[in-house]
């Protein structure tokens, strides 16, 4: 560590200790705020609701005060301090979702329960969902930590985000806006409120993404090519809408009858500098004022009817959604040097260098589903449903290369599945709570799978509880992974992908143990964690020693173990002022090889102190520091060998809420405040935001 980083750490953590001594004011009060976060009702654990204190899984929720809070504005900033889920950003500006170290193709992201079209390969994955949608939508965010395929099937190996939108039941309008580093956003929501039977929201998002510059510079020579410039990544618009309307049949049945549509649409484009090979002297474009378009657009569609009986609470829905995509790319490189070269060397240099390229893509999801949650006896409650599932992807990236002309073949694949569910939650003594579940489900594309879990809750005490969870997960593989043949340039190389129709599904084994609680105004939880997974889905890579395209075949070679532990404990100090710290410790490993699994810290560390003086017109504040212990990152050393280096850093942050009255707020948040760099991986400095909301 230089003495420059460790300066900088040395002063974040004075600066939190000096603001943590400042801020004891006031009399502590009660444990009633303290142990209120364990009585939240959550949806996602069990898919029925239960309080946080009860269900034996690791779960937390985000709610929407708390996102304003942290100066969120998107959703990714909203999930920053969810504890053991990292959200490292990929090399083209998306982000990472991993949860407990696993890759992020092992989270499963929904919306209000429902599963969401997108990319589906090991590197995207996830990547660019969480962008995709609004956070004015959102009510909530409920994270289910650790494997849970008994009661979601395929995804869910490493945990659950479910992203729960608002239904609001006043009458109300909104509008915001905010700015900082990375977009603009201005939004606006219309509520009716209760009409007659009718309640519905609608509202609007029109952001603009602001380019990420990243400056390259490197020496041509007889071994490398040279460039020198900026790559501007993924910037410019993007449109949000949704509507959502319930009927409220208003009988002893509670029945209710809920639509729900939502749209968006982005044109993004990257700007990528200058590169010149050099050969016999002899320099050459590879890259010349290069630029890459991304027209996507997508929709969703749902319909679900909900009631209750005296011992029942069922739920009947059916939802579709899609995702179309297209890219262009142009490559301003000149060609008519090539007579100087071999005619191997002319082809070679023309499938390397491409002045054109395209890809197009439609993904759709389309799943019927019902469960029903029945109260048998005082002991006895059980949740049963099934559901069907089909899966559509065609694209340019399954038709395999182009022809003479440069036009490409789309081809297309379904993968359709069943499954049926059962859980029972049975309260077992006035102290325990066991909660066996099962899922059988089965694919077209690679047959059945059965995914069994068992979960643990005894009350040592009335604050005191232990948990434990032991389940089995899997993952199936995506279409891409069974049929994909993609060709495609990004940037000065050519790389061809080739699926497996002979893929097995990823399979895990996963425990934990918990020991969690209250004591006055102090508040913790330990938790251990052990998954183990098998046949993972990874590249079996090669180059071709003529053309130099670098060509992949997706195969089942790797086996990982990952454990871990996870720590939080916080004291509120006051009336207005709560201190929390948290430790995750991953230690992460490749069986198949024996060596760490990249991408991963080791350890990260945080320290938030949260401030609210709990008046309808005041002040909230926040102030956390990250430390990421060596985090591990990939870097080629040389053709046909690798290593990866460790980088241990901290990351000083700050928001501030101004509310001027119940209808109208401001807000200013820093990231980053001293201004780190890893350019490895992907951080660039300093972000901040400023914005504002008013309701009338």
């Amino acid at each position: 560590m230089n003495y420059k980083n460790r300066k900088q750490q040395v002063l974040s953590v004075l600066v939190c200790t000096a603001l943590m001594t400042s801020g004891v004011v006031g009399t502590v009060q009660g444990a009633d705020e303290t142990t209120l976060m364990t009585e939240q009702v959550v949806v996602t654990a069990s898919k029925k609701a239960e309080t946080i204190k009860a269900a034996p899984q690791a779960v937390e929720v985000i709610t929407a005060d708390d996102m304003k809070q942290m100066g969120a504005t998107d959703l990714v900033s909203a999930l920053q301090l969810a504890d053991n889920v990292s959200l490292s950003e990929s090399a083209m500006t998306g982000n990472q979702v991993m949860i407990r170290g696993m890759d992020t193709k092992h989270s499963l992201i929904l919306v209000d329960g429902k599963r969401i079209a997108g990319e589906d390969t090991d590197s995207t994955a996830n990547v660019y969902t969480l962008g995709r949608m609004s956070l004015d939508t959102v009510e909530r965010i409920e994270i289910v930590r650790g494997a849970t395929s008994s009661l979601y099937g395929s995804d869910a190996i490493g945990g659950v985000i479910n992203i729960i939108t608002k239904v609001p039941d006043t009458a109300s309008t909104t509008v915001g806006f905010n700015t900082g580093t990375r977009q603009v956003n201005n939004y606006y929501r219309y509520n009716t409120g209760k009409v007659g039977r009718w309640n519905v929201t609608a509202g609007a998002q029109f952001t603009k993404v602001r380019p990420i510059n990243i400056f390259t510079e490197t020496v041509a020579s007889a071994n490398k090519v040279g460039s020198e410039g900026y790559n501007r990544y993924l910037f410019g618009n993007r449109q949000n809408f949704d509507v959502s309307a319930t009927y409220d049949f208003e009988n002893a049945n509670q029945n209710k009858l809920r639509l729900d549509a939502n749209y968006f649409k982005e044109h993004l484009r990257t700007e990528l500098a200058d590169v010149q090979g050099l050969n016999r002297g002899m320099k050459y474009d590879q890259q010349k004022d290069k630029v890459e378009h991304y027209d996507n657009a997508g929709y969703g569609m749902g319909v679900t009817y909900t009631g209750k009986t005296e011992k029942n609470d069922y739920m009947v829905r059916t939802y579709y959604n899609q995702l179309k995509k297209e890219y262009d790319m142009k490559n301003d490189v000149d060609f008519s040097f090539l007579g100087r070269f071999s005619p191997m060397a002319q082809q070679m240099m023309e499938k390397m260098y491409p002045k054109s390229d395209y890809d197009k893509a439609k993904y759709y999801t389309w799943v019927t589903e019902a469960q029903n949650t029945m109260a048998v006896n005082e002991q006895h409650t059980l949740t049963f449903g099934g559901e069907y599932r089909k899966v559509y992807y065609a694209g340019t990236r399954l038709g395999g290369q182009a022809d003479a002309k440069g036009i490409k073949n789309q081809e297309a694949h379904t993968v359709n599945s069943y499954a049926g569910f059962l859980e029972d939650t049975w309260q077992v003594n006035d102290k325990l709570i066991l909660q066996p579940s099962v899922r059988y489900e089965h694919h077209n594309s690679f047959g059945s799978n059965v995914s069994p879990h068992i979960g643990l809750n005894y009350s040592i005490t009335d604050t005191l509880r232990f948990k434990a969870n032991y389940g089995r997960a899997f993952k199936a593989p995506t279409v891409s992974e069974l049929y994909m043949n993609m060709w495609h340039s990004p940037g000065p190389i050519m790389v061809n992908v080739v699926g497996n129709p002979k893929l097995e599904p990823e399979k895990s084994r996963n425990f934990d143990v918990s020991l969690e609680g209250e004591y006055g105004n102090t508040f913790g939880k330990i938790t251990y964690y052990n998954n183990k997974v098998s046949n993972l889905i990874n590249y079996n890579q090669w180059t071709d020693s003529q053309t130099r395209i670098i060509h992949a075949e997706y195969v089942n070679v790797n086996k990982a173990q990952i454990n871990g532990v996870e720590l939080s404990v916080g004291h509120k100090l006051s009336d207005r002022l709560t201190l929390k710290g948290t430790y995750n410790y991953i230690n992460a490993q490749d069986k198949s090889k024996n060596t760490r699994l990249l991408n991963r810290p080791k350890s990260v560390m945080t320290i938030q102190l949260v401030y609210d003086d709990n008046k309808p017109t005041g002040y909230s504040a926040m102030l956390w520091n990250t430390f990421t212990h060596d985090y591990a990152y990939s870097v080629n050393k040389g053709r046909g060998s690798s290593s990866y280096d460790l980088y241990s850093f901290n990351t000083l942050n700050a928001s501030v809420t101004r509310r001027f009255n119940s209808d109208f707020s401001a807000f200013v948040a820093v990231n980053n405040i001293l201004d780190k760099q890893v350019a490895d991986l992907n951080m660039y400095g300093r972000l901040w935001r400023v914005g504002a909301e008013m309701k009338f």
